[in-house]
């Protein structure tokens, strides 16, 4: 059906204060259902020069998978596949013995399913450089690739060709279905274009974002956006000019999804995996919707939803979930993240009476009642009493977590339970404490040594059939998004990045308040690094190619130098290593360790508060330069001999603590007690070893305030007419995060939840091991393995041991090794942002 004018309809409409599109809907894949589209092709305009754009969510990772496919016959055949590595592959051939025409391999492994990628495949075979005959575009960055096998030029590509079945979610022999989400799906037939014609960087927050095609499209050209969901036929209309609709094969209404680019819907994260990793309970399907299992035994595994609840956030959220199960219980509710509930140590556990968590339980194998476990009554809590029956499979059950007043209500069947009035604020549950990060908790558990089996399905405002199993309802919430079975409680929101308040309103751009920057040393006395958004006022800098120690240079020393990996004193610099700090970057003087000839280096750069100023909140008198927004303070202060305070200007708690003397010979003195809830210990920044020692003259037993920390008489902090520098960090959400991470010893290590796409990390075992730092500057793809050591001058080195996917929202565990996720091991870590979590525009971080 021909569409009328040259451009594509308007089915997406403009943001005006971001001057992106909005995208209104996505359709979910589940490849347990074979869901696909197929079309067969006219004649293309062109066999040689093809675009393909593409925004995705992906459900299951960890397998092959074909989100676009073409097959001729046999061997001839051309597609797009995720690997089972999670590596995005561009196979082609045109020979029916199998051998490769066209191939391209990622080195990025596209492993986070919280958000979303945008996907460019761009060819022109008739490029005269063969590398530019076929590329990757992930989020408005040109793929490395890691693997390929030359193109011919003039070559015809078999993707998507002329008079044969081309297929959406699996390629041409129904095999390796894909399972996600897809939505602004624009082929373009004749023309190879970059990202930039179909998103942009916003350039408040520096996330990739949708705009709309503007171009034509050529004879075969087509654009999906799944947005008129009246019908399965009307999901599958082209919304370009050609009228090339799709015809739908195991595709219903119900996989028309809310969540989009514009919209991150929270789903069920299978990053943060259950106990039982390496023989898995839980099967994730229906756009991670839905669980089920079947085992025997008298285990208890868990899913948590990918969006955090933060101490900031005052809404009320609402959910539904509903389930079948054979001698099982089941559990949903909020934890706190700081709980045994969600610790990855105690994840094969039943969470009893404990603080900070609320969760409604579902026993049917005994008395087939609803419990509500808390801080109260016995370690199950307290049996409900409920008006309208007992529940059975397939039953709904659905929630509120009240941030702003701690309280949890449950609902069985869109009724309260006898005792609890909502409008009230009356709950059976135990108030929770609002200063804390809770996660949405969904368990099933121990019904003895019998077999069990069954699944919960959950809805977080995007699919009230609860993939089918239902009529879907269409119930919005407070603010007129979502689609839930029943009407959603007064005042309470689904749980969506549209709905979300900023993380934190002056931190809308981390890059403002801390970044990393590479460069190559020129041995002139004015290099001139830029690249920063902001005047540094702290650099910390290595040489990645040679064998130089760590360096760091500070606005409050001014031509003095530390090293992080040595116990030397203040260096002067003479004119100084760093000549000056420029509004964009630094300027470096001749040679030495930060500016040697063709040395590539990396820096890390905080903004504090420039010029230092006197404060006197302390017993010592301190010289301060803070920044409070972004939770940075530095430092000087001349030492007593005796137990003192010192002023640091936050004005909020500090979380983290360094101290360095800089008139004799003393080790770096790291203060992780406010992390580890442990204090009167001290670790050392530049040595391996001297983990958790304890020593209240170093460091007291007291916790520091919102305006001043404690240091002994110890030299090595406050020694009697020595001088210090401190560099003093607050943890700032949506910017920074200080915590530390119990490793599991499996491959898919534990996930930890910051609430943004990390840029830095810097961690250490608890025992004694060497500390470790990873930026996602110097590693731009997942897994990030390019280690460099704070307390050794070594040369960048890639250790598989290291590996770290940064994500969206957190960090993920990839190696099973001693140095990063030893079974039991605690591992404490400081991380800092490179893209916020959420923002004042509604916005989420893309996914990496």
């Amino acid at each position: 059906m021909a569409r009328g004018g040259g451009k594509p309809q308007p089915t997406i409409t403009d943001d005006r204060a971001l001057g992106a599109a909005d995208i209104q809907r996505s359709f979910r894949f589940n490849s347990g259902s074979s869901t696909h589209l197929e079309r067969t092709f006219g004649t293309n305009s062109s066999d040689t020069t093809k675009t393909l754009s593409f925004w995705m969510k992906r459900g299951n990772t960890g397998s092959y998978q074909i989100p676009f496919g073409t097959t001729v016959s046999g061997y001839i055949e051309g597609y797009i596949r995720i690997n089972d590595d999670d590596t995005l592959q561009l196979e082609d051939r045109n020979a029916s013995n199998g051998t490769s025409d066209c191939r391209r391999i990622t080195s990025a492994k596209l492993r986070d399913p919280s958000a979303w990628y945008h996907i460019v495949l761009a060819l022109d075979s008739t490029q005269g450089t063969e590398a530019d005959r076929a590329k990757f575009y992930i989020n408005g960055t040109q793929a490395t690739i890691s693997s390929s096998i030359s193109i011919a030029q003039n070559y015809s590509f078999q993707f998507f060709r002329s008079s044969v079945i081309n297929k959406i979610g699996v390629n041409g022999n129904d095999q390796n279905f894909f399972d996600g989400y897809l939505t602004e799906v624009h082929f373009v037939d004749g023309y190879q274009y970059d990202s930039s014609y179909f998103g942009f960087t916003d350039p408040q927050t520096g996330i990739w974002m949708p705009k709309r095609y503007e171009g034509t499209y050529g004879n075969n050209g087509f654009y999906l956006d799944f947005s008129d969901n009246s019908s399965i036929t009307n999901m599958m209309i082209d919304k370009s000019p050609n009228g090339n609709d799709w015809s739908p094969d195991n595709c219903n209404t119900e996989d028309s999804m809310l969540d989009t680019p514009s919209n991150n819907f929270c789903i069920l994260n299978n990053n943060d995996n259950n106990v039982s990793e390496s023989s898995p309970h839980f099967v994730y399907s229906e756009g991670n919707l839905k669980v089920a299992w079947s085992f025997s035994g008298t285990n208890f595994d868990r899913a948590f939803g990918n969006i955090f609840i933060e101490p900031h956030d005052t809404n009320k959220y609402y959910w539904e979930a509903t389930g079948t199960q054979n001698n099982e219980q089941m559990q949903w509710g909020v934890v706190a993240t700081d709980t045994a509930a969600y610790r990855q140590d105690n994840r094969n556990t039943n969470p009893t009476k404990e603080a900070n968590i609320a969760i409604a339980m579902w026993q049917p194998y005994t008395d087939n009642g609803i419990y509500a476990i808390d801080n109260s009554g016995g370690n199950y809590g307290d049996k409900l009493t409920l008006s309208n029956g007992a529940p059975a499979n397939g039953d709904i059950f659905s929630f509120v977590y009240d941030a702003g007043a701690g309280k949890f209500y449950v609902f069985f069947k869109g009724v309260e339970p006898t005792g609890q009035d909502y409008s009230a604020g009356t709950t059976l549950f135990d108030t929770l404490d609002t200063s804390k990060t809770y996660a949405i908790h969904s368990l099933q558990g121990d019904g003895g040594t019998s077999t069990k089996s069954g699944n919960f399905i959950m809805n977080f405002g995007q699919d009230s059939s609860f993939a089918g199993a239902k009529t879907a309802q269409g119930n919005k919430d407070a603010k007129g998004i979502g689609d839930f079975y029943y009407s959603v409680p007064s005042g309470a929101v689904t749980l969506c990045s549209k709905n979300l308040p900023p993380s934190a309103p002056s931190v809308v751009r981390p890059q403002k308040y801390f970044d990393t920057i590479l460069y190559t040393g020129d041995g002139s006395s004015s290099n001139k690094v830029t690249g920063l958004e902001f005047k540094p006022d702290m650099v910390w800098i290595k040489g990645r190619s040679g064998s130089d120690s760590h360096v760091l240079q500070d606005v409050v020393r001014g031509n003095f130098i530390l090293y992080p990996d040595s116990n030397a004193v203040d260096g002067a610099t003479g004119g100084g290593w760093i000549k000056s700090f420029n509004p964009d970057g630094f300027t470096t003087d001749v040679n030495g360790p930060i500016n040697t000839n063709s040395t590539t280096y990396v820096a890390w750069c905080w903004k504090a508060g420039g010029t230092a100023v006197s404060n006197d909140d302390g017993s010592i008198t301190s010289s301060v330069s803070v920044n409070q927004i972004s939770g940075c303070s530095i430092i000087t202060y001349t030492g007593t001999g005796s137990a003192a305070t010192i002023g640091h200007g936050l004005g909020k708690t500090p979380k983290l603590i360094w101290v360095k003397n800089r008139t004799t010979q003393q080790d770096w003195f790291v203060n992780n007690g406010m992390i580890l809830n442990d204090l009167g210990k001290y670790y050392k920044l530049n040595s391996s070893g001297s983990s958790n020692a304890s020593d209240t003259n170093v460091f007291p037993n007291t916790a520091p305030t919102s305006t001043v920390f404690s240091v002994g008489g110890d030299n090595a902090v406050n020694g009697s007419g020595d001088n210090y520098v401190a560099y003093v960090w607050s943890e700032i959400p949506g910017f920074s995060q200080f915590g530390y991470w119990t490793g599991s010893g499996t491959s898919k290590g534990p996930y930890i939840h910051t609430g943004f796409t990390p840029r830095l990390i810097i961690y250490r075992k608890e025992s004694d091991t060497n500390w470790h730092m990873l930026d996602s500057k110097r590693d731009s793809f997942n897994p990030n393995t390019a280690g460099l050591d704070p307390n050794l001058p070594n040369a960048e080195a890639d250790d598989s041991n290291l590996a770290i996917d940064f994500l969206s929202d957190g960090f993920k565990l990839r190696t099973t090794h001693s140095t990063a996720n030893g079974s039991g091991t605690k591992y404490i870590y400081y991380t800092w942002a490179a893209r916020p979590g959420t923002t004042p525009f509604d916005t989420y971080p893309n996914a990496r």
